[in-house]
């Protein structure tokens, strides 16, 4: 599907080189905006450009938001008015304050006086609200966009984006304990440059949060103690929890990802000893990722762990569910229902796949569980796309007549179906639904 400007497609080099560019920018401020405010620094020189190129950059990168495409279960949506509700309810409020030049603002406007430096060095500390989208951006690096092939993102990106993610809030956590040390502890031998203060600093940091430190650096004010205090206590819940953190996440992504790399490498070898065609590979292996994204890996784990009884009537529940959303059954009675239910059975679809034919006699009818598919004319033009919870075939099934529309998939789709021959049988066992739809049919059809 192409997507017409403005919109630019969510997988394009561009915008994954420019997510690169947003997590660098903000790496930036959270380690440059804490370092300025605690030792006084004041950008000038190679750093004023470098930084004045950034807030530049924030600037225009608050415009391309309004014009990221997107997507949702599978699909690139280019609408620009979704795009921007979808900006508005999750960024931009945070990009917003970050963004706004406030301390050039005051540079231009007053002199560099010492109030006036002061004011800026307060107001940069708005730009660390971006931390807020960090473990979305990292993420969203990670999976490179979600328009490639997913193998390798769904075999892996869960245990490196935690911890990338478990890393980079080290770091930034590290500095900032770092900068409030150097606020509360002010004296220095005098010395010492603001590098020697800096490292000093590190150096408590590290020490007071692995261990209770080593005592050659002491607070020697109440606010320091109480600080430290603070540090330590903090530090011992963290380095517990990071340590368990990562051994878990060894194990896990380990355990994993040899039973995935097991099947992935046997159906490799199958596909290599026929010969098949590179393209059909492709097909395949994205196939194969849709299946354990959205069934091995979800539903069918976690119901599997339930008991036969259980695992029955959360289905029945589900499927009836779906039911309801179909007209003629939205009275049925409950015992009803769940001979429908049972009569479901499951399918998935393919981009592409044709589900239905207009013309054709209806034999089926579906219910969309997950992903899209679009209504085509009798000529093969669009008229409407069908999400999760959307249902399709049944007045051709209930009438017994032609279908009067094409539908396509456009996605991986998990389709749940009901033939004719099951729903006669079920009609025939609830004598009062069948002549339900049979006066349901009358008044929109004008007969039965």
């Amino acid at each position: 599907m192409s997507i017409s400007s403005p919109a630019i497609h969510p997988s394009s080099r561009f915008r994954l080189f420019w997510s690169g560019l947003v997590l660098l920018g903000t790496l930036w401020y959270a380690i440059l905006v804490p370092l300025q405010f605690a030792l006084g620094l004041d950008p000038h020189g190679v750093m004023a450009v470098i930084d004045f190129s950034w807030t530049i950059f924030f600037l225009v990168d608050m415009t391309l938001n309004f014009h990221w495409a997107f997507y949702e279960d599978g699909e690139i949506i280019s609408d620009p008015k979704r795009i921007r509700e979808r900006y508005f309810q999750r960024g931009f409020r945070y990009d917003f304050p970050a963004s706004l030049p406030l301390d050039w603002v005051l540079l231009v406007l007053f002199s560099s006086s010492p109030e006036t430096i002061a004011w800026v060095r307060l107001v940069r500390l708005l730009k660390l609200v971006r931390l807020v989208r960090l473990q979305r951006m990292v993420a969203n690096m990670s999976a490179k966009g979600r328009g490639l092939l997913v193998t390798d993102v769904l075999l892996n990106a869960s245990s490196r984006v935690r911890l990338a993610l478990l890393f980079l809030w080290s770091v930034l956590g590290l500095n900032a304990i770092s900068c409030i040390w150097i606020l509360i502890q002010p004296s220095a031998p005098v010395d010492q440059t603001l590098l020697d203060v800096y490292i000093r600093a590190v150096y408590w940091a590290v020490t007071t949060l692995a261990t209770v430190g080593y005592g050659d650096i002491t607070p020697s004010t109440n606010a320091g103690r109480v600080f430290a205090s603070v540090v330590m206590l903090v530090g011992v819940g963290v380095y517990g929890l990071a340590i368990g953190n990562i051994s878990t996440l060894i194990v896990n992504a380990n355990a994993h990802r040899i039973r995935q790399r097991e099947k992935l490498a046997n159906l490799a070898n199958f596909m290599a000893q026929y010969q098949i065609p590179l393209g059909l590979q492709n097909d395949i292996f994205s196939f194969y990722s849709h299946y354990l994204a959205n069934r091995a890996s979800s539903n069918n784990e976690i119901l599997n762990e339930l008991p036969p009884e259980l695992q029955e009537r959360i289905g029945s529940f589900i499927n009836i569910f779906m039911i309801r959303q179909v007209p003629f059954f939205k009275d049925a009675d409950h015992p009803c229902l769940e001979d429908i239910s049972k009569c479901l059975t499951s399918k998935i679809l393919v981009p592409k796949d044709v589900i239905i034919r207009a013309g054709e006699v209806g034999r089926e009818m579906y219910f969309l569980s997950h992903g899209v598919v679009e209504v085509l004319t009798p000529e093969g033009k669009p008229v409407v796309k069908l999400r999760a919870g959307s249902f399709f075939g049944e007045v051709a099934v209930l009438k017994d007549t032609p279908r009067s529309a094409t539908i396509q998939a456009i996605t991986y789709c998990d389709v749940f179906v009901l033939s004719q021959d099951d729903l006669k049988r079920v009609l025939a066992s609830h004598p009062d639904l069948q002549r339900s739809l049979d006066q349901t049919l009358r008044e929109r059809f004008g007969h039965a």
